[in-house]
């Protein structure tokens, strides 16, 4: 019997677990529905005929809890023999244990009945074996032992939301919620119970009624109904009230009030003892108020800076760069970690501090020594480990790295020759080894493979065993790339070693290539499949796609895809399909390979991930079937549940198909719903705080962006460049100025400027910054800044003409403030013509034909960004680009 909720005890015990639930309050609906006179039954219980009195038995185990009321009744009334089959009817029936239960379920659950607080987690764990989910949210619901409630309450929520699920699969809602009441009142089985009622439109109502409940009890089911429903305020007082100020201060933070959580301590071990953690909020919670910190505010954190504690120093030059400190802050990193200060500054274009951060000199810079005496300290055990490899060959690597970024090829081998010559005289093994570090890959891009190259062939000369070394240690030691080599051959056997090593440079994307060496391979050996004999069509195809699937090329490995046997094709991992079919819009193909997944499952008994249904939802969306997305959608909603890492798996489906909106929704409530104590929280407050960037709610966008930076300040967060620290501060007070531009007019123009002035060189400043600008009538200063940024970028590509990392930042600075737009495509073309297959070069192009108003020119570069990053950390960035070109009104000019 379904009972409602009015606001009563009983109320309270289903919803807050106040004393042990009576079980029979919570019925499921039994799979045995049968009519019948339940009273002349009861009374065959105590009929003097033995097999009357079993066959009453057995039919009313069969009517399940349509019998209950009746046999409670009989409990208490009737003779001893009703009363004693009663007891075990309403026994199994409150137990959902039917007559088609499984023996062993049955067995277990009796143990469990005269088990022993330590037997019972055990018995729980065998249960869990058998999935025995209703069972075991039945016997927990009547567990009285606190001690073990309180074990078993965080797995018995994850067991109430599976089961839940489950049911909802089946269509059987109502058991779905009453699995869900019987989960134990935490934070995690109240949102599980309040994402139903909302999914299923009863949240309005459940929050009418809540209304009346009173406590922190109370207030904690209000909270959760709050959160489910959006309602950031009314969720922030429900915090308050229930005792959970972290909630409240997070609650606060994501509708635009960081304060509450800059002042809330964090609740880490000794963090009222801890200086740094406290500088921190005070001075962060200083600056959001608007007002200046002072030298001596930041004195705990200058003095931390020298702590005896790598800790604790790390995390007072962290809170300095996250404050926007920068000048202690990179003065401390140039001492404590020098090579990563020179990849900082670098990465800025700042060159001469990066110079000095190696000790060169910033306006001669005399390599050969420098790189002599670092060659000569390295040893075997330095470098054997690319893991753990010594300074000196970091450092080695790093400069030859930039050499060669920046164009300078016959000033690198004339300064790393000679030292390379004579550590090769020294130990040819570590030559080898260094020369492997030197190749780099195609993924890290921090090496420098064009002086690996140029120093390679001369060493290997005609050596083939030297050169099966060089292959080894550019290429690694796999049976793929010792294919390619000797296919190289085959498909042009006039081709030296030279040209073939160069060709494997190319095609594993590993070097520049200006002569379009890779495409040319490429078409050789598609040549060569398509004249091969049937029966090895597929084998060559095959190391076709081993390449392109590692390499990244979407149209390649889709096209070796087709070729490969069937048995191979449908082995290949569905998730990549998926990608790739997106990537070349084949939507319903997408669609069907997702469905067939699903269905996979469903045939297998196993639960769809909800995620599955919002990829399905997209991709049949993009697909032009809106009413078959819809149904999808609501699966996904259906099947939530209250769990935020699921709510952003969800997101990511609705983003793989360029549906922002709903992707954003989704990421919002993985905020608005994780612990601010997880690490979940962290991500999903990164994702929430990027998005609303992209939507232009500066005042949100201000606070979550504060949040995350205290988030890092407090945490042992480390990157080996405090770029992102940096940036975080950028988003922070770029989005505060902008949020309170109308009212507090020249304070904001003034710390925009600082922001201008501190990445006037960092391509990241362009992303947002200068469309900001526009949109909110700062042209002038649009206009100035960006002239300012132009003419430093100018300066630099004027010393290093053909740095191409540093042409595509120009031009991407151009592109977002829609100026200099026909210098900036000289920049792009020359880049590309070295970089053929750069996505984020291919992507700096899309948008400057888009700023110059061509449409169908931005939306075919971006394609072939696309199709060379399907995997890149940037692809949902790409693929937000696309959408942004194809949709977008075009810019006026």
């Amino acid at each position: 019997m379904k009972i409602p909720l009015p606001v009563s005890l009983a109320a309270l015990v289903l919803c807050f677990g106040l004393a042990a639930a009576a079980p029979e309050a919570l019925p499921l609906p039994s799979p045995h529905q049968r009519t019948g006179d339940v009273e002349s039954l009861v009374r065959d219980l105590g009929n003097e005929s033995f097999r009357i009195r079993e066959k009453a038995t057995r039919e009313i185990w069969e009517l399940g809890e349509a019998a209950l009321p009746t046999l409670k009744d009989v409990v208490g009334s009737g003779t001893p023999e009703q009363a004693h089959r009663a007891r075990d009817l309403l026994r199994k029936i409150q137990l959902h244990i039917t007559p088609d239960t499984d023996p062993s379920i049955t067995a277990l659950v009796e143990r469990y009945l005269k088990a022993s607080p330590s037997e019972k987690t055990s018995l729980f764990g065998k249960l869990k074996d058998k999935r025995a989910w209703c069972q075991m949210l039945k016997l927990y619901a009547s567990e009285t032992h606190e001690e073990l409630r309180e074990k078993l309450a965080g797995p018995m929520t994850g067991i109430a939301v599976k089961a839940a699920r489950e049911r909802l699969l089946r269509g059987d809602a109502e058991a779905a919620r009453e699995f869900l009441e019987m989960a134990p009142a935490n934070v995690g089985g109240l949102l599980a119970l309040a994402e139903f009622h909302r999914s299923h439109g009863s949240l309005e109502a459940e929050l009418e009624r809540a209304k009346e409940l009173q406590g922190r009890k109370g207030a904690a089911w209000r909270l959760a109904l709050e959160r489910a429903s959006g309602n950031l305020q009314a969720a922030r007082d429900a915090a308050a009230a229930a005792g959970q100020p972290r909630t409240a201060a997070a609650m606060a933070a994501l509708s635009g009030d960081p304060l509450p959580w800059l002042l809330e301590p964090m609740g880490g071990a000794d963090e009222n003892d801890d200086p740094v953690s406290v500088t921190y909020a005070r001075l962060a919670a200083k600056r959001w108020t608007g007002k200046k910190i002072r030298a001596v505010d930041l004195e705990p954190l200058i003095r931390a800076l020298s702590a005896r504690s790598a800790r604790r120093s790390g995390a007072a030059m962290n809170a300095l760069f996250l404050l926007g400190e920068v000048n202690p802050a990179e003065s401390a990193f140039v001492k404590s970690e020098p090579l990563a200060a020179f990849q900082h500054f670098e990465s800025l274009e700042r060159i001469p501090d990066a110079f000095k951060a190696l000790g060169l000199n910033p306006d001669q810079p005399d390599y050969q020594p420098w790189i002599g005496k670092r060659l000569s300290s390295l040893g075997d055990d330095e470098i054997e480990d690319q893991n753990e490899v010594s300074a000196a060959g970091e450092e080695l690597v790093a400069l030859a790295n930039f050499l060669e970024r920046r164009g300078l090829h016959q000033e690198s081998f004339d300064a790393f020759a000679g030292p390379l010559a004579a550590l090769e005289e020294k130990d040819p093994h570590l030559f080898v080894d260094f020369l492997e570090m030197l190749a780099g890959n195609s993924q890290s891009q921090n090496g420098a493979p064009m002086l690996a190259k140029r120093i390679g062939i001369i060493w290997a000369g005609g050596d083939e065993r030297r050169w099966d070394d060089l292959v080894s240690a550019a290429f690694g030691d796999q049976e793929l790339s010792s294919t390619w080599w000797d296919w190289l051959q085959d498909l042009e056997p006039t081709a030296s070693r030279e040209e073939r090593f160069e060709g494997m440079l190319a095609l594993y994307g590993i070097s520049t290539d200006p002569s379009n060496l890779r495409q040319r391979w490429l078409d050789r050996a598609w040549k060569a499949v398509d004249e091969a004999p049937a029966e090895t069509r597929s084998v060559l195809a095959g190391r076709i796609s081993g390449l392109v699937d590692q390499t990244g090329d979407v149209a390649n490995s889709f096209r070796a895809w087709q070729q490969l046997p069937e048995e191979t094709q449908q082995a290949t991992f569905w998730g990549q399909r998926v990608i790739h079919l997106s990537v070349l819009e084949r939507w319903d193909e997408a669609a069907a390979v997702i469905l067939q997944q699903i269905e996979t499952f469903t045939e297998a008994k196993q639960e769809p991930g909800a995620e599955l249904y919002a990829y399905a939802a997209a991709a049949l969306r993009r697909a032009g079937h809106e009413d078959e997305a819809i149904i999808h959608d609501g699966w996904a909603d259906k099947l939530f549940l209250g769990s935020p890492s699921l709510a952003m798996r969800i997101g990511n489906g609705y983003a793989y198909g360029s549906d922002y909106q709903r992707a954003g929704d989704w990421w919002a409530r993985a905020a608005r719903e994780a612990d601010p104590d997880s690490n979940e929280f962290t991500v999903a407050v990164k994702l929430h705080a990027d998005e609303l960037i992209q939507q232009g709610r500066w005042k949100e966008a201000a606070a979550t962006s504060e949040m995350l930076a205290r988030i890092y300040a407090t945490s042992d967060f480390r990157w080996t460049n405090p770029l992102p620290f940096m940036r975080q501060r950028l988003q922070a007070d770029a989005a505060r100025a902008l949020s309170s531009l109308e009212t507090h007019r020249a304070e904001s123009i003034a710390l925009l400027e600082q922001c201008h002035r501190l990445f006037a060189t960092d391509g990241s400043l362009a992303d947002y910054f200068f469309p900001a600008l526009r949109k909110v009538g700062l042209v002038k200063e649009h206009d100035r800044w960006f002239n300012e940024t132009w003419n430093l970028m100018e300066k630099v590509i004027q010393k290093y003409p053909n740095s191409d990392n540093t042409r595509n930042t120009a031009a991407w600075f151009a592109s977002r403030a829609q100026l200099k737009l026909d210098t900036a495509e000289k920049y792009l073309a020359a880049a590309l013509a070295a970089n053929p297959n750069q996505s984020a070069y291919l992507d700096t192009m899309a948008e400057i034909q888009f700023a110059k108003g061509n449409r169908d020119k931005a939306v075919e570069w971006s394609k072939q960004a696309i199709n060379f990053a399907p995997d890149d950390l940037q692809f949902p960035q790409l693929r937000r680009q696309q959408e942004r070109f194809r949709s977008a009104p075009l810019p006026e000019h």
